[in-house]
């Protein structure tokens, strides 16, 4: 694999050199801060969340871990997580892979996220996570087109629905492994590419594989349902986080959602 895949994805990065860390996550829904029905709200009513904790709220959890001096760039667009499309954050950064673990997990935890993906996205001889390109062609990807073409996928092959990440005119699809080796998507990774092959070439519009190849990926990641007070993340913070200010965002967060949620319910009601 060369540089190709992230001077694609990110092609503002030539000019100050590639960042060696992408993460990739969600501010909502949350566990444990319950909203009934919240994947029906207008998808720009959960961007406007998005963004607006993106804004308010990011940046501190950054400096919770020690990176609000390091280069960081933010990337925001639709993204696929088991069939479900929703507005997903990234983090390009010049950081070790401990330092990004330790920031998925204080994303994870202080928004309360099954799980953050991390990503090297450069050459790497850790590299076994086969990854495919769908091209829609120049200009941002609505995210009705990117959904549409995301279920379309996993009708022909249910391990496509297990998730994407959409970079303006492209979808990025990770093949991840579980920590036991076995592929999410329950697919080889040259199944996987061919059934992307196969979803482009039945689709409706100018979809087209455009990339084939090998990246580096891995979920950080808490089971809520089996530990509530989110152990597995703790775990990977020790004493590398700012707890206070942790608790401060994660506060903060959930009366940003509850008040959005409340907004969005009495424009409803009337």
């Amino acid at each position: 694999m060369t540089m190709h895949l992230l001077q694609r994805l990110l092609p503002e990065v030539d000019e100050t050199g590639p960042p060696s860390q992408s993460l990739f996550y969600e501010a909502i829904p949350s566990a444990q801060v319950p909203v009934p029905r919240a994947m029906e709200f207008p998808y720009h009513k959960r961007e406007a969340l998005t963004s607006m904790i993106l804004r308010d709220l990011v940046p501190t959890v950054l400096a919770a871990v020690g990176i609000d001096g390091e280069p960081v760039q933010h990337g925001f667009g639709p993204g696929g997580f088991k069939l479900r499309v929703n507005p997903s954050l990234q983090i390009h950064a010049t950081i070790t892979d401990e330092h990004a673990e330790i920031l998925a997990a204080a994303l994870g935890w202080t928004f309360r996220q099954s799980s953050v993906l991390v990503a090297d996205l450069r050459d790497s001889t850790e590299a076994r996570t086969g990854y495919v390109i769908v091209d829609f062609g120049e200009g941002n990807l609505a995210p009705a087109a990117a959904e549409a073409f995301f279920r379309h996928g996993a009708n022909l092959a249910p391990g496509l629905g297990e998730g994407f990440t959409a970079f303006n005119g492209d979808m990025l699809y990770l093949n991840v492994r579980a920590p036991n080796g076995r592929h999410y998507s329950n697919l080889e990774d040259h199944d996987f590419a061919a059934a992307l092959r196969r979803a482009a070439k039945s689709f409706s519009t100018g979809a087209r594989v455009a990339e084939v190849g090998i990246a580096d990926a891995r979920f950080v990641e808490n089971d809520w349902s089996h530990a509530e007070d989110g152990q597995s993340y703790l775990a990977k913070l020790g004493r590398s986080a700012d707890m206070a200010r942790l608790h401060e965002v994660r506060t903060l967060h959930t009366e940003f959602v509850r008040a959005a949620v409340s907004k969005v319910g009495s424009q409803h009601d009337g």
